[in-house]
C-alpha cells in the first residue's frame, strides 16, 4: 500500500506510507531500527547499559529513544551508541580516521595561535 493509497492527508514515511501506516507494518522505530543493525533489544539494552547509558565519545547521556547506533559502513558491525552530533561529526568526516586526526591538528593550531595572540 503506497501513500496515495493509505492515508495522503498524513506526513509521510520516506518509504511512502503514513507514519502509522509504516509503524503497524514495521513495528515501532527502535525495533526497526534494531532489525536494520542485526540488534536484539536484550543486546541493544546491554550496550546502552555498558555505556553507563553515555554517548560512547562525548559522555553525554542518551537513552533508547535519543542514541544512534554506529556501525562501520563497509562492514556494518556496530561499534556503539552516541549522541546525535557525535553521530553527525563522524558521518560528516566519512569515519576516516586521517580526516579527523587532520581536524584535531587544525584545531589545536588555532588555540595556539589565539594564545599567542592573547598573550
Amino acid at each position: 500500500m503506497r501513500a496515495t493509497e493509505c492515508h495522503p492527508d498524513r506526513k509521510h514515511h520516506a518509504l511512502g506510507l503514513c507514519v502509522s501506516c509504516w509503524r503497524r507494518q514495521n513495528g515501532s522505530r527502535q525495533r526497526a531500527r534494531l532489525r536494520q543493525y542485526g540488534l536484539t533489544e536484550a543486546a541493544f539494552t546491554t550496550m546502552l547499559e555498558e555505556q553507563g547509558r553515555r554517548c560512547a565519545i562525548c559522555r553525554t547521556g542518551i537513552d533508547a529513544k535519543n542514541c544512534h547506533i554506529d556501525h562501520d559502513h563497509a562492514t556494518g558491525v556496530v561499534r556503539g551508541l552516541l549522541c546525535f552530533g557525535c553521530n553527525t561529526g563522524l558521518g560528516s568526516f566519512g569515519d576516516d580516521e586521517t580526516r579527523l586526526a587532520a581536524a584535531i591538528a587544525y584545531l589545536k593550531a588555532c588555540r595556539r595561535r589565539a594564545m599567542r595572540r592573547s598573550a
